[in-house]
């Protein structure tokens, strides 16, 4: 458990971190793709002007830090992500469920980035569903994601089905 301990004037807290495989938020189940593919894909939402990313989470934990002018402690979950590198617009022509009202569906390269991402599990939005698939007399790998966002799919099949 933590402790706080002094540090000069302040009191800080003695550095604890917890891994784990899996976390709940909002009773939807998140883990590390190690631990269950299906789980580990997610939408993040949008952060600082830029738009939603979708990632696979790779590793996950818990870590205690002190609250600022206070003796409380607060612990956060964190997950560790690789985002899927985005494609540029104009190949949005190629998407294959474009074509379907309600499918709501993002283009992007079916590859991660090299570099890792440290997010608080609140930045985390849904979990995404990945469809990779390769245009025909193209050798680029693509992969189509839906959002699985609960609400948001509830609110599309509400104008799909009107009464």
């Amino acid at each position: 458990t933590p402790r706080l301990v002094r540090f000069g004037s302040k009191r800080v807290v003695n550095p604890t971190v917890e891994i784990g495989t899996r976390f709940e938020k909002n009773g939807v189940s998140f883990a590390t793709a190690s631990h269950s593919i299906g789980d580990s894909m997610v939408l993040l939402a949008p952060q600082q002007g830029a738009g939603e990313k979708v990632a696979q989470i790779r590793s996950i934990f818990r870590a205690t830090v002190a609250r600022p002018e206070s003796t409380d402690t607060i612990t956060d979950v964190y997950a560790v992500v690789k985002l899927f590198r985005s494609t540029p617009k104009n190949v949005d022509g190629i998407d294959p469920y474009k074509c379907y009202d309600g499918l709501d569906t993002e283009l992007y390269y079916d590859e991660f980035l090299t570099r890792v991402v440290v997010v608080k599990a609140s930045q985390i939005k849904c979990h995404a569903a990945t469809c990779p698939f390769q245009h025909p007399g193209d050798v680029t790998q693509f992969c189509a994601v839906l959002s699985l966002d609960r609400v948001q799919l509830f609110v599309a099949s509400l104008s799909l089905y009107p009464n």
